[in-house]
């Protein structure tokens, strides 16, 4: 039986009915702003509801406005995306970040990720399901899972360079089944050059060289 802990902020309540754990934050926002030369402040507050729902003999926690799940085998927390233009040459980053926590519950199993695994019965025959098959290193963490906030990657569309910038409110102590929350989460952006060559049409890709090139 999990152990909630009172906040001021938060009402946990317990819906039998639908095995449900409900905990009622502020209303969503993402706002990005220039905050300087070469630099944007992202400030993401938490939706109105965090929900521990109960499966497979733990509890999966979800948001209203998730975009996904993390990858296969971690706890299965929420994340949130957002598309962030770019221009050609230029890419960015994740400076300074404060966030401001609160802790919503204790001793608390967080299932993992799922997957869905098909399985050969016979050389005519197959079988699919879905298992949730912890990932042993982020479960035998004693610390608060994971440890970076915001993610960033590069995408293109078309001509377009964009950053998909990924944010993960929800943390998970494995040891102690412990769950905090970022009520806000305030990240400078900085603007840096691209890492990889681009051409007008998006990142060049180097052909690797065939048999005999380079040779003297």
């Amino acid at each position: 039986m999990m152990t909630c802990l009172k906040m001021m902020r938060y009402r946990i309540a317990m819906v039998v009915a639908s095995a449900l754990l409900v905990a009622t934050v502020g209303i969503a926002q993402v706002e990005i702003s220039d905050s300087g030369p070469g630099q944007r402040e992202l400030t993401f507050s938490l939706p109105q509801n965090i929900e521990f729902v109960a499966v497979d003999a733990g509890w999966a926690v979800v948001c209203d406005g998730q975009a996904g799940a993390l990858p296969p085998g971690s706890p299965d927390l929420p994340v949130f995306s957002g598309l962030l233009p770019l221009q050609p040459g230029e890419s960015v980053e994740a400076g300074t970040v404060t966030v401001v926590y609160e802790v919503v519950t204790q001793n608390v199993s967080v299932v993992a990720v799922p997957v869905r695994e098909t399985v050969a019965l016979d050389p005519g025959q197959s079988s699919t399901r879905t298992v949730r098959r912890k990932d042993r290193v982020i479960y035998a963490q004693d610390g608060f899972w994971p440890v970076q906030h915001v993610s960033i990657n590069e995408v293109w569309q078309g001509q377009r360079k964009l950053a998909r910038v990924e944010v993960r409110p929800v943390q998970y102590n494995p040891a102690t089944g412990a769950v905090r929350v970022c009520r806000l989460l305030k990240v400078v952006l900085r603007t840096v050059p691209s890492r990889n060559e681009e051409g007008p049409r998006g990142p060049l890709r180097r052909r690797p060289p065939s048999s005999g090139e380079g040779a003297p």
